[in-house]
């Protein structure tokens, strides 16, 4: 019996986190992976004559991907309810973003800012919604 347990503890990993857990992990797992592309495409963006031109659309554009990956993470840990969990995923992430930009404007946000944070839960709806990656299982003849 031991000998069994020990043989199969790698088949622990494939077992369904809740809800909570998924979306939690996702948001961690995505803030790690949005400090490491914010240090590269800052790099790459300060090789540029004028950083401060192309530095919005690389924000924006880095916030949704992060989103989508939030919400594509958290559905892969939850195995069920992708799209709601991926979207529950991309919120908190918006919400993470959007008390951080609070804090540090003093509390003001433009129309853009709220665009952005309306759309990363949709991001991470269809990140977690998303079917891409997902190994199909083959039904024996």
């Amino acid at each position: 019996m031991e000998r069994t347990k020990r043989n199969h503890a790698h088949l622990g990993d494939r077992k369904s986190h809740t809800f909570l857990s998924a979306t939690v992990r996702a948001l961690g797992f995505s803030l790690i992976l949005g400090a490491f592309f914010l240090c590269f495409l800052s790099f790459l963006l300060y090789r540029t004559p004028d950083p401060t031109k192309s530095a919005t659309p690389v924000a924006v554009g880095l916030s949704l991907c992060l989103a989508a990956l939030c919400g594509r993470r958290a559905a892969r840990l939850r195995k069920r309810s992708d799209a709601v969990c991926g979207l529950a995923a991309g919120a908190m992430l918006a919400m993470l973003f959007m008390l951080t930009a609070l804090c540090l404007t003093g509390g003001t946000l433009s129309l853009y800012a709220v665009l952005l944070y309306l759309g990363m839960p949709l991001a991470g709806a269809a990140g977690g919604g998303l079917r891409i990656g997902r190994r199909r299982r083959r039904r024996a003849p």
